[in-house]
């Protein structure tokens, strides 16, 4: 006589339940409770239709260890005005800063320069070139708010002081009342060599130049 077996596959009746497979329970039921208050207080039935709220967290900007760079002894430098101290919207060629080198033992090279462009709105500064004592040219690269000088390889010397003076155009986006100025926000900005090892200049930094003010076409007194 052939009997029958079947099999449950519910589990047998009477049984208690493992004690781990509740704490799983209430965790993923936990989650969910968690997962679901966060949505509720990112969304509002007011702003239906119109964006998700976040929240973004401003970040700090890295400190800078100064402490790091292998400063140089008798070179010195500073960033001052240019001679044209008042500037328009779409002027061309305007002498808007100096920088200038001082050594007082050995000669230096600058190699590569950045500086930022501080105080106008990107884009009012259409180009920027630099003029070397014996007159030679240097054409910048102007980039998201900095202009660059490359592969300069310029003297400097004990016997006089180097000055290299910059001129800039500027385009019709230029503002009235703002004010125009170059600064080096790192010694890293500054490519000096010494007997072809790079060297830095010791300064507290940002080392900002002297301001250029932008004026109207027509002013009334």
């Amino acid at each position: 006589m052939r009997r029958k077996i079947k099999f449950s596959v519910k589990g047998v009746d009477g049984l208690k339940k493992s004690p781990m497979a509740k704490f799983f329970r209430r965790a993923f039921y936990g989650a969910g409770f968690l997962a679901a208050f966060a949505l509720m207080a990112t969304y509002s039935p007011d702003d239906a239709g119109k964006y998700m709220a976040s929240t973004v967290m401003p970040s700090r900007p890295p400190v800078l260890d100064l402490e790091k760079y292998d400063y140089s002894d008798g070179l010195y430098m500073d960033i001052d005005n240019g001679e044209d101290l008042y500037i328009r919207a779409g002027d061309e060629g305007k002498h808007v800063g100096n920088m200038r080198f001082v050594s007082e033992m050995g000669n230096f090279r600058l190699k590569n320069l950045r500086l930022k462009i501080s105080g106008v709105a990107y884009g009012a500064t259409r180009s920027i070139k630099m003029i070397g004592n014996d007159g030679s040219v240097y054409k910048g690269d102007i980039w998201n708010g900095y202009v660059k000088f490359k592969n300069l390889y310029l003297k400097i010397t004990p016997e006089s002081e180097a000055v290299f003076s910059l001129y800039a155009d500027f385009s019709s986006n230029l503002k009235f009342g703002q004010r125009l100025c170059f600064e080096l926000e790192t010694p890293d900005d500054l490519d000096v060599t010494k007997a072809g090892e790079r060297v830095y200049i010791q300064y507290d930094y940002p080392m900002k130049g002297g301001f250029t003010s932008v004026v109207g076409w027509h002013e009334m007194f």
